[in-house]
């Protein structure tokens, strides 16, 4: 299955695309992006606020998950702005599993500069786009 096939868009009732589904891993992803920067724990709270296409099971993905949404055939972002508009070449963050290294310090979080990922600090504000569905380690 090509790359840009496996994610469907799914509207508001307005027509405006406000989830995109991967086909591939079942997993539902915020198609946009908070403009807030967040730390782990900001971003938690977030989570279990959302409320996107009436869903309330919106989470903080974790690494293997965020790198299901890297295009290697991209860069600036690494990602389809089709299915993902407006994704800036920034850090999101991808701490829904804990960092094994030291997690009480460290989380995740993935490049969509180039499609890499690495830890960072707890303490540092980071992009968060939400996903829900079976969770994927």
């Amino acid at each position: 299955m090509d790359r840009q096939a496996r994610f469907t868009k799914i509207t508001d009732a307005d027509g405006v695309h406000i989830i995109t589904r991967d086909e591939t891993t079942e997993l539902e992803w915020q198609a946009g992006f908070f403009d807030e920067r967040y730390t782990h724990e900001e971003a938690e709270k977030v989570a279990r606020k959302c409320r996107i296409g009436g869903h309330k099971d919106w989470r903080v993905p974790g690494p293997h998950e965020t790198s299901t949404t890297v295009d290697y055939s991209r860069c600036n972002p690494a990602i389809n702005t089709e299915f993902f508009p407006g994704t800036p070449s920034e850090a999101f963050l991808a701490s829904g599993v804990p960092c094994a290294f030291n997690p009480s310090v460290y989380v995740w979080v993935q490049y969509f500069h180039n499609g890499g990922s690495d830890v960072h600090s707890r303490s540092i504000r980071f992009r968060l786009r939400l996903v829900r569905g079976p969770v994927r380690q």
